[in-house]
């Protein structure tokens, strides 16, 4: 299983589409919209930006998930592993570490951002490093369930792009979740990213 992570995470790392939707574009949308919604500085605007995205963006991981399961079985290399003793539940953890470890490190650049850039109060760190751990499990989770039962890479992009944009949404990562209708909230009660970002805020401001 080491040298199934360590052949992942590499290929993740190396990767400049990982690094642009991981990475880049949450920088891009915190500034952006940091920008767009006035002074930073009140109304903890940037309290509700940087967690947001970030918890919208870990969803993305989805995608590379998907596109490095359908490359392993174009290749063959599914096939193949089935004929040797290796039990499939090394496979998959083994493919799965790699994208926990990348959400990781994207939630942990992410956060130094906003409190490098922004001055985002982080409150408690040991509560904050437990939420993104979980979120890092929960998202990965299921794109490891999302990437076994697609049949294609474009399917899994359009259901990635769905989950993570309407779940940002509904889960009020864009704007307080109490300014949305009634049954929006309770709709937003039934995604992780709802979770993720009332425990990021809970601890936050």
């Amino acid at each position: 299983m080491k040298s199934i992570v360590i052949k992942e995470l590499k290929i993740m790392l190396k990767e400049k589409g990982n690094f642009f939707f991981l990475i880049l574009m949450p920088i891009i949308f915190i500034v952006l919209f940091a920008s767009i919604l006035g002074n930073i500085a009140e109304g903890g605007v940037v309290e509700q930006i940087v967690p947001g995205y970030m918890v919208m963006f870990v969803f993305f991981i989805w995608i590379s998930m998907v596109n490095r399961f359908q490359t392993e079985r174009e290749s063959g290399m599914v096939a193949r592993l089935r004929s040797t003793p290796m039990h499939p539940s090394v496979y998959l953890v083994g493919m799965w570490l790699p994208a926990v470890i990348s959400v990781l490190i994207q939630c942990i650049v992410l956060l130094a951002f906003g409190y490098f850039v922004y001055n985002v109060h982080l409150g408690n760190v040991g509560a904050v490093s437990l939420i993104v751990l979980c979120l890092a499990l929960c998202g990965t989770g299921l794109g490891l369930g999302l990437s076994l039962v697609v049949k294609s890479f474009n399917q899994g992009l359009a259901i990635t792009q769905v989950f993570a944009l309407g779940g940002a949404m509904v889960a009020g990562l864009w704007f307080p979740l109490d300014m949305m209708p009634q049954f929006v909230q309770t709709i937003g009660k039934f995604t992780p990213q709802s979770w993720a970002q009332t425990g990021l805020q809970d601890v936050m401001v």
